[in-house]
């Protein structure tokens, strides 16, 4: 059976132990802590560093036109980018499924 995990280019790390945060590991081995109501459609572009082709083939947004040709009506169907809430529910989840980050890397904080 086909698992997306395994050709998914961001790979899901794991949660905070207050579920809080989720961890991953980037393309190039980076990895990332973001919070887990914070995986918004410009936030999930920026951890796929841009490439939105995979997120595209499974969380994809089919649009729907249709046409007036006499005497038929047709359908046209095409995608039209990613759905953001379900790529941010199928993180998360994958996020939570690989369990609790004992020991996440300390973060840096910015000071003003």
């Amino acid at each position: 059976m086909y698992d997306p995990l395994d050709t998914c280019p961001v790979k899901p790390l794991g949660v905070s132990a207050d579920l809080g945060e989720c961890h991953f590991r980037l393309p190039g081995g980076r990895e990332v802590t973001l919070p887990t109501n914070g995986l918004h459609k410009l936030r999930i572009i920026a951890l796929f560093q841009g490439d939105t082709s995979w997120l595209e083939q499974h969380f994809p947004i089919i649009r729907e036109t249709f046409t007036r040709n006499e005497p038929f009506v047709v359908r046209h169907k095409y995608p039209d980018g990613f759905d953001q809430a379900e790529a941010a529910e199928w993180l998360v989840a994958h996020c939570a499924r690989a369990g609790i980050v004992s020991n996440p890397e300390p973060k840096l904080a910015i000071i003003a």
